[in-house]
């Protein structure tokens, strides 16, 4: 009697320590990584993405040297208002082409801010100034393991050197996305997924995140 009374002592004694053992290694458990606000690595790999982003490019409506047609200012498709107000800005001029129709190509002034933008299909762009991050507003640990940390980071922007045609009115109403992007510079709030696996930082690609 005395020896199972002794036994079922140890039981609940041996219970008793590994359940202690366990709250005390939860409660020792580190919390996700916060990234600092000023975090230079931080601010560099934003600063790397947004400046390829070509957000403050706005596209060439068909590729050079496409024959349109001469009303083209009349077309949907290719975008003939946004052909005639880069033709207006001086980024692009018209010649003859076959069958009566016209072509651009690319002035002086448009090769000096000519890009290719990431578009489907690839299209030549213009793009204005130099984007850059202006300040992170906030950032949230979303994941955090061994060797392995990704963070949501707020964050606004800020077009620094803005060329002198961006903000001609026929222009913006052509391109909203590219209007509401400079009017926006240091106020709207844009978002972006950032890992790490101890060797820097990198964006994490919208389509690459995990569904």
């Amino acid at each position: 009697m005395t020896s199972s009374l002794y036994f079922k002592r140890g039981v609940v004694l041996a219970l008793a320590t590994t359940l202690a053992v366990a709250l005390a290694a939860c409660g020792n458990k580190e919390a996700p990584t916060k990234v600092a606000l000023d975090d230079q690595d931080v601010l560099t790999t934003l600063n790397n993405y947004v400046q390829t982003s070509q957000l403050n490019c706005v596209a060439m409506p068909v590729a050079f040297n496409t024959p349109v047609e001469k009303k083209y200012a009349e077309l949907k498709e290719p975008n003939g208002a946004q052909l005639a107000v880069l033709v207006k800005l001086g980024l692009i001029a018209e010649q003859p082409a076959e069958a009566g129709k016209v072509e651009f190509v690319p002035t002086d002034k448009g090769k000096e801010v000519y890009d290719g933008l990431q578009t489907n299909p690839p299209l030549p762009g213009f793009c204005s100034g130099t984007l850059a991050i202006d300040k992170v507003v906030s950032t949230e640990a979303k994941e955090s393991g061994d060797n392995y940390n990704r963070d949501k980071v707020v964050y606004t922007l800020k077009l620094d050197n803005p060329a002198a045609w961006a903000s001609d009115a026929d222009l913006r109403k052509q391109y909203p996305d590219f209007a509401k992007l400079v009017d926006g510079a240091g106020k709207d709030h844009h978002d972006a997924e950032i890992e790490s696996r101890g060797q820097g930082w990198r964006v994490i690609e919208p389509n690459a995140l995990a569904k």
